[in-house]
């Protein structure tokens, strides 16, 4: 157990490298993962040391006004051919990071951790706005045409760095786009959302009380605020029951 403060911390990474040391080399290749989530403000002392917590804090990475931090960042390592999840490194920030602050801190968590041993072969994330600015950091586009969606890896020329959107979340994104816009186009077959409310009239208003589509509620077609973070709701929407 490493006890860490918010930067890459050579005490991790020395720890880390040991433990990479005695894997196979498919082991070592995985992608780093970053997520960063709403926190409350709040100010602790530490009488132990006599400091205060609660602050921003890139640990010297990037330089911050020292404000209450509100959001938490965290990247972790997840390896394709082991079955654990490391957690890296962690900031704290003022607000959500800056597409450019995330673009550095990726290189570098990316340098560290190749620089211990291990490959680097893709990174993940949501699709919030600030992760969307950080992908034109590295030149990535998501359009139709021209799709770009790896970079060249900072520790080595010869390697590609690919950047994924995480599923789940693209499963949200694609079921907002549809409330949204009431259309899409998929292969050239539009799909609308007004389909989807006549279906749930027509199943929970027949005479027999017989549905087709059981788990198919309300909740599904008017989702509040809270029902829109839940990825059953999305991924019911499209599956093939209700198709």
């Amino acid at each position: 157990m490493v006890c860490v403060k918010c930067r890459f911390d050579s005490r991790f990474f020395t720890t880390f490298k040991n433990k990479l040391a005695g894997k196979e080399t498919f082991q070592k290749h995985g992608i780093l993962i970053f997520d960063e989530i709403h926190v409350r403000k709040e100010m602790r002392v530490n009488v132990t040391t006599m400091s205060y917590t609660g602050h921003a804090d890139f640990g010297g990475e990037v330089e911050v006004p020292e404000q209450l931090a509100d959001h938490g960042l965290v990247f972790t390592f997840r390896p394709f051919g082991d079955n654990y999840s490391q957690p890296v490194a962690v900031f704290a920030s003022h607000g959500p990071t800056k597409g450019t602050v995330l673009a550095q801190l990726i290189v570098k968590a990316i340098l560290h951790l190749e620089d211990d041993g291990a490959y680097v072969d893709a990174i993940v994330c949501d699709g919030a706005a600030i992760n969307r600015s950080m992908w034109t950091q590295f030149s990535e586009t998501g359009a139709l045409y021209g799709t770009q969606n790896s970079f060249t890896s900072p520790a080595c020329e010869d390697r590609r760095v690919f950047v994924f959107s995480d599923a789940p979340h693209l499963m949200k994104c694609m079921r907002n786009r549809l409330m949204k816009k009431n259309v899409f186009c998929v292969n050239g077959t539009r799909v609308f959302w007004s389909h989807y409310d006549k279906l749930y009239v027509v199943d929970t208003k027949n005479e027999c009380c017989l549905r087709v589509c059981p788990k198919f509620s309300f909740s599904h077609l008017n989702p509040s605020n809270t029902e829109k973070i839940r990825v059953k709701l999305a991924t019911q929407l499209f599956s093939m029951s209700v198709a």
